[in-house]
């Protein structure tokens, strides 16, 4: 997985006609949505979806659903030994020991874009951009101006955006990408 991807194309899973047209897209990165983009009564087909296509020498980025989920364990099961996924794309990153095990779990170790969507995971913005395997911080600010409370707005989330600059760039990861 490039960290210096600056296009990124999420597919929903749960669309597997739509994956080689995304790969043919031109875009840097290309990830199979299991998470936001599927419905619950969807998950499981639509991670059934992804590991056919990958097995079948598909190439992509595959985003689980969160930890403590009741797909989170799934996903990574299902992702995490195949030689077509490029790397995952962990949402609500908030546990760097979190981001070290699922790398430690990964074929081809560093491939995690932590996304931060949660005010304890800003927070911590540091010592997850330092975990093991994590290439770059992603910022889910629809998700974090939910989690406290706020408009979505630039003045709003400018702090937020900030600290994972910061981190990134103390971390020497690729300053920021928001998804």
């Amino acid at each position: 997985m490039s960290a210096n991807a600056r296009t990124w194309l999420f597919v929903p899973a749960s669309t597997p006609h739509r994956f080689a047209k995304a790969v043919a897209s031109g875009a840097d990165a290309v990830v199979l949505d299991l998470e936001d983009a599927v419905g619950v009564d969807a998950k499981g087909d639509a991670r059934e979806s992804a590991l056919a296509w990958l097995q079948g020498g598909g190439q992509a980025r595959g985003r689980v659903n969160a930890a403590g989920t009741p797909w989170h364990d799934d996903d990574v099961g299902t992702l995490a030994e195949l030689p077509g996924v490029l790397g995952l794309v962990v949402p609500k990153a908030e546990d760097p020991d979190l981001l070290s095990a699922l790398t430690r779990r990964l074929a081809g170790g560093n491939r995690l874009v932590a996304l931060v969507e949660t005010a304890l995971g800003v927070h911590r913005a540091f010592d997850i951009a330092e975990a093991s395997g994590v290439l770059r911080l992603a910022f889910g600010s629809l998700d974090f101006a939910a989690d406290v409370r706020v408009e979505h707005v630039d003045e709003a989330l400018l702090l937020a955006r900030s600290t994972l600059v910061l981190a990134s760039r103390a971390a020497g990861l690729p300053p920021r990408s928001t998804v």
